[in-house]
């Protein structure tokens, strides 16, 4: 990966978001409806899209990842652990493509 310098970090947040990690957000967008049937709520009361963009960004594309505040208190037990590992199981798939060289998958 590219050496990131520390002072452009917080800017990062205004790019758009590679086509994998918008793969990702997805990913993310059809748990959290999923979840909030199953809670009878509204998706948009469990989690902003915000909330899960800034999740993504907290650690794409290797983790690890941090819940932002939008996604804490009873949030965290309801969809953002989850979120988190669903996020780390994305990293590993990559890292196990990555070994296999096999670069025609992503």
């Amino acid at each position: 990966g590219l050496a990131v310098d520390k002072d452009l970090l917080p800017k990062q947040l205004d790019r758009p978001l590679s086509p994998q990690a918008g793969q990702w957000l997805k990913l993310m967008k059809e748990t959290l409806n999923a979840k909030a049937e199953v809670l009878e709520i509204p998706p948009e009361l469990l989690a902003r899209k915000k909330a899960l963009e800034a999740l993504l960004r907290s650690g794409f594309p290797n983790g690890p990842f941090t819940l932002p505040e939008g996604l804490r208190g009873w949030r965290k037990a309801e969809i953002g652990d989850y979120l988190v590992q669903l996020l780390q199981d994305q990293t590993r798939v990559i890292s196990l493509r990555k070994t296999t060289h096999d670069e025609s998958t992503l």
